[in-house]
C-alpha cells in the first residue's frame, strides 16, 4: 500500500502519523478516527519505519553521527 511513494514523501507520511497518533485521544474524540483507524496508526507507523530504516542509517551516517 506505501510502497508508491517516494521516500521524501514517506518520510512527511511517518511525520503526520506520529502527529496523528500522538493526539489521537482527540481524533477519537472528536469523531475523526474511528477505533479501527486508531489501531492502524501504529501498524502503518511500523511499516513506514521499516521502509526507510536503511535510508535513515546512510543519513545519519553521512552527518557523521555514527
Amino acid at each position: 500500500m506505501l510502497e508508491q511513494f517516494t521516500a521524501q514523501d514517506r518520510w512527511g507520511q511517518l511525520y503526520g502519523l506520529s502527529v496523528l497518533q500522538a493526539d489521537r485521544a482527540w481524533f477519537l474524540e472528536h469523531g475523526y478516527l474511528s477505533g479501527r483507524q486508531s489501531r492502524l496508526l501504529g501498524s502503518l507507523q511500523l511499516q513506514l519505519c521499516a521502509q526507510l530504516k536503511d535510508e535513515a542509517l546512510s543519513m545519519v551516517k553521512t552527518r557523521g553521527f555514527l
